[in-house]
């Protein structure tokens, strides 16, 4: 559960620009009634956003752009071995840098691929997600309930294509929101009120709200994405590692809430 709530802190819980196509209304209402709900995390489903009687069922899952089999995608193979390397690394107090490259071929297709393959299977879990929450007493046959949800891009570098439409050509995000894959696959699923679609490039969120009851709008934007020029990234991973007793660690500790203490002295000093 600890992967589903960094998300939904990360994407919902601390806000952020949500980007929508089409009516305003559908947005607007859903935020007004997340900032009003108690926000329950659980399991199957992963949260529950419950109102005076409405609910919304908020399930999360992630995707990449890389091949997968049954043991999951190559993206994240390849994160467990790197991860498998650091901690048979040898650490010392003075500390060591380590390095490593995502080995791996991404690719729209396999974007599509995984994106499909983990709607379905979430997409087939919806009615038991409401007779748990039914044998849980949490709704009841009065509830109005709504069904999100919350899609992550967990790809290590963003999904990306050479966008040609301006004359001059430059990098751009691909996004659910304009996937004609995805819409057509939202648009085929009823029992899915709408999608959060999260991902992220450097330092900003990129948050996409799209509703059932816009779907018109968002087939209109589409980009044919699979006959554009596709970015295949080879991420690099550069990390350090140092070992420090309990008493070396707690002594970093206090040093660096002086220097916090010190800098907001200063601005206040400042502001003053």
């Amino acid at each position: 559960m600890d992967k589903e709530q960094k998300c939904f802190s990360k994407y919902l819980a601390e806000g952020g620009t949500i980007h929508f196509h089409g009516n305003v209304q559908p947005c607007q209402e859903w935020m007004d009634f997340l900032s009003q709900s108690q926000i329950l995390f659980r399991n199957t489903p992963d949260f529950l956003a419950l109102g005076e009687k409405k609910a919304v069922i908020i399930e999360h899952f992630e995707f990449d752009c890389y091949p997968a089999n049954r043991k999951g995608s190559q993206n994240q193979r390849e994160q467990a071995r790197i991860d498998r390397k650091r901690k048979s690394l040898p650490v010392t107090k003075e500390g060591l840098i380590y390095e490593d490259i995502i080995h791996g071929e991404s690719s729209y297709e396999d974007y599509v691929n995984n994106l499909t393959r983990n709607f379905n299977s979430h997409y087939k879990k919806i009615e038991s997600y409401k007779q748990n929450l039914l044998n849980d007493g949490l709704i009841d046959s009065e509830t109005e309930i709504k069904v999100a949800f919350l899609i992550e891009d967990a790809s290590p570098l963003p999904c990306s294509y050479i966008d040609h439409s301006q004359g001059r050509p430059k990098m751009a995000l691909i996004d659910l929101a304009h996937s004609p894959e995805f819409i057509e696959l939202f648009e085929k699923s009823p029992n899915v009120d709408f999608v959060v679609s999260c991902s992220t490039t450097g330092e900003e969120n990129w948050i996409w709200f799209i509703d059932r009851t816009e779907i018109f709008a968002y087939k209109k934007e589409t980009i044919d994405y699979k006959n554009e020029e596709f970015i295949s990234w080879k991420p690099c991973v550069v990390g350090a590692a140092y070992s420090f007793t309990d008493e070396e660690l707690q002594e970093l500790m206090r040093k660096k809430e002086k220097m916090v203490q010190k800098h907001d002295d200063e601005e206040r000093r400042n502001l003053g």
